[in-house]
């Protein structure tokens, strides 16, 4: 078995959040699992199953193996573990530390003019950095 650490990953409360998980085999089976209750599986020729929470949350990418989490909830918090076997019949697990956070603030947004120049600030409170 083929062990990758843990990756701490997060997501805002009531949106999606998509595992970032990056697999260059073929994929033949699937188990996710959210502190170790299966969450989704998937063998070969047949739909995901989901079970639990994702029972109408989840979506399983049966060709890269990323599993999204519609409308994230705080109790989705946990970590999760994605169980593979790949097409060179190897073993693989992947690790994530899922937290959900609050939504950002609502920005502040400040405007500099200096002579042709025009300086956009834009800040907000949120415990993670932002990117616009």
């Amino acid at each position: 078995v083929a062990h990758i650490c843990c990756e701490d990953v997060f997501g805002i409360l009531g949106e999606n959040f998509t595992f970032p998980v990056k697999i260059n085999e073929k994929i033949l089976e699937i188990i996710w699992t959210k502190n170790k209750d299966k969450v989704a599986e998937w063998e070969g020729q047949n739909e995901p199953t989901y079970f639990t929470t994702l029972l109408n949350r989840g979506l399983l990418n049966k060709k890269n193996g990323r599993l999204t989490i519609f409308n994230l909830e705080n109790n989705d918090t946990g970590t999760y573990m994605l169980d593979y076997w790949d097409s060179l019949q190897k073993n693989n697990v992947l690790t994530f530390k899922l937290a959900v956070l609050p939504p950002p603030s609502e920005p502040a947004i400040s405007c500099n003019v200096s002579g042709d120049d025009l300086m956009l600030k834009c800040t907000a409170d949120f415990p993670k950095p932002l990117n616009y």
